[in-house]
């Protein structure tokens, strides 16, 4: 874990996208004898992004092929732990991003399974905070909300792409997946 003493100190590291750098919070780099979490020190976001960035390492690990969204929705979904003397609390609701998704409404889905490192979803200031708010409440939906967590990385592990794990695990058909998902949304809201 490195972390540097504010954000533009960091800013060498940031990644490249349209030949431009572009600033966040925190990144994980997976190498071939060792893993990095970089953090910039940032008022009331440390522990956010640190949180965020560890959870990458640890899907890591698990050597499966995930969809773009569901690593950071999944990495969102722990960012918001609470550690505890005796207990840790996971999947508490994301405030910040369901409020984002009521007001701006959801990307396509097909947008965000076919999302990958160099969408523009994924990388552009205005789009990137819905695209991760997206996930967290895709992420969410599928661990937290049905239980289905297991049966969709089931899916995954099994071959199908994310929106057929998402068909599969979750049934519900393609044409009702966005309202489904409207809907849980505003009850996190």
């Amino acid at each position: 874990v490195i972390l540097f003493d504010d954000p533009d100190s960091m800013a060498p590291l940031f990644p490249t996208y349209a030949g431009k750098r572009r600033p966040v919070g925190g990144l994980f780099a997976q190498g071939d004898d060792r893993n990095y979490v970089v953090v910039a020190v940032k008022a009331n976001e440390t522990r956010t992004n640190a949180f965020h960035e560890y959870t990458h390492v640890l899907l890591a690990r698990r050597r499966l092929s995930l969809p773009l969204w569901l690593g950071e929705g999944l990495s969102d979904l722990y960012s918001n732990a609470e550690v505890g003397q005796r207990e840790v609390v996971i999947g508490r609701a994301h405030r910040e991003h369901a409020r984002l998704l009521k007001e701006r409404g959801l990307l396509p889905l097909d947008t965000v399974f076919d999302a990958d490192q160099d969408s523009p979803e994924y990388n552009e200031a205005g789009r990137q905070d819905q695209f991760y708010a997206q996930s967290w409440a895709m992420a969410h939906y599928v661990f937290v909300g049905s239980g289905r967590g297991p049966a969709f990385v089931e899916a995954l592990a099994a071959g199908q792409s994310g929106q057929q794990a998402f068909t599969s695990a979750l049934g519900i058909p393609p044409d009702r997946q966005q309202k489904t998902l409207a809907t849980y949304i505003a009850r996190l809201a």
